[in-house]
């Protein structure tokens, strides 16, 4: 009998120890997401200036701003397409070829139908349209930047308006034989990407 308050009281202070332990870890991921969600947060604020400003180029390419260079430049910024379709084609091949130079993969894509950006006409009185694209691109962090940098600097322009980023703790294979785990992290990356085109009327 001599010993059941010492047992009693072991045990209330390994129930004390086990719930201090999930309190430590319960603050510990509210802090990590609270960084995460302020990091978002300050990347969709930039990512939403970049989005106005090459919007605003866009435009001014497609009405002729660069008179000097001439014409053939401009569409040069532009996608290739004589009809929504085939702008839309030449779209996807420029953006998986961009993500695959860049050492990303493409899981899926979705690309809508263009619409017409208004208030904006051309050098040869044609449209602006815009096309958009939903895309979830798997890529390793050491990787990231790389394809940010060339999605921002390519050729025809391209847009990003959208942009989600989460772990992914199951790389694919293409990634497994090329990396040591633990040295880099796989990231599932959502993209939601515009580019234009030009219809002639």
């Amino acid at each position: 009998m001599s010993r059941a308050p010492g047992t009693w009281l072991d045990r209330r202070l390994l129930s004390l120890a086990v719930i201090a332990m999930i309190l430590i870890a319960a603050v510990v991921v509210i802090v990590d997401s609270v960084w995460t969600v302020k990091a978002q947060r300050g990347a969709v604020v930039e990512l939403r200036q970049r989005t106005r400003m090459l919007e605003a180029r866009a435009a001014e390419l497609a009405g002729g701003g660069d008179a000097a260079a001439g014409g053939a430049v401009s569409r040069n910024r532009l996608i290739a397409g004589d009809t929504s379709g085939l702008a839309s084609a030449e779209f996807q091949r420029d953006f998986t070829r961009l993500v695959e130079n860049s050492g990303a993969l493409v899981r899926s894509l979705d690309i809508r139908e263009s619409e017409q950006v208004p208030g904006v006409a051309t050098e040869t009185n044609g449209e602006l349209m815009r096309l958009h694209l939903e895309a979830s691109v798997e890529v390793l962090e050491q990787t990231l930047p790389d394809l940010l940098y060339a999605l921002e600097t390519n050729l025809p322009l391209m847009i990003v308006d959208t942009v989600t980023l989460r772990s992914n703790r199951s790389a694919g294979g293409a990634f497994d034989a090329a990396v040591d785990p633990g040295a880099d992290r796989a990231l599932n990356l959502q993209l939601g990407v515009s580019a234009f085109w030009i219809r002639e009327l």
